[in-house]
């Protein structure tokens, strides 16, 4: 089977309830999740993603995920991929095919939710500083279509919106 390029999206930004989602959008898609799970849980053990895995990822909850891929959701799953609709996982396997606000997106060769850190910004200035590029780990900062900014501060401050409640979380352990 050919590999899977996981496609995270970031809802609810600056809200309570942002998190990182998995946006399945074809049948190929939903299976080889199902087979990661699947695998991971014959095993007993977490994804197999410590060659890729940073401190920062949050992985797939196996137990969860493994009560939520049954032949049930499958079939739902399925026909709501079959209707054109696309579908939104989180890391306990949770789904649903409403639409969702998509603030941010992210490409993954494996399925290790982000769960970024102040730790993780990474802000750049090319052509004398007059913009300011950000990344957050393996992530592009973007507000719609804006990747780049005016100062240093902005692009900052970008980055802080993204990682949510990570950043408070972080604080507080200091």
């Amino acid at each position: 089977m050919k590999r899977i390029n996981w496609l995270f999206v970031l809802v609810d930004k600056g809200k309570p309830t942002q998190r990182w989602l998995i946006k399945i959008r074809s049948i190929q898609q939903l299976i080889a999740y199902y087979n990661e799970i699947s695998s991971a849980k014959q095993k007993k053990e977490d994804l197999d993603i410590q060659k890729h895995n940073k401190k920062s990822d949050k992985k797939i909850d196996i137990h969860q995920a493994s009560l939520r891929t049954n032949d049930i959701n499958l079939d739902e799953q399925m026909k709501a991929l079959a209707t054109n609709k696309q579908i939104y996982l989180d890391s306990n396997g949770n789904w649903t095919a409403k639409p969702q606000q998509e603030d941010n997106f992210l490409y993954r060769k494996y399925p290790a939710f982000p769960n970024f850190t102040k730790k993780d910004i990474s802000i750049k200035s090319f052509n004398d500083g007059v913009h300011s590029y950000a990344r957050i780990g393996d992530l592009e900062v973007r507000e719609g279509d804006k990747i780049k900014w005016d100062t240093y501060d902005e692009a900052y401050e970008a980055c802080l919106k993204i990682i949510g409640q990570n950043n408070d979380e972080e604080d507080q352990t200091k």
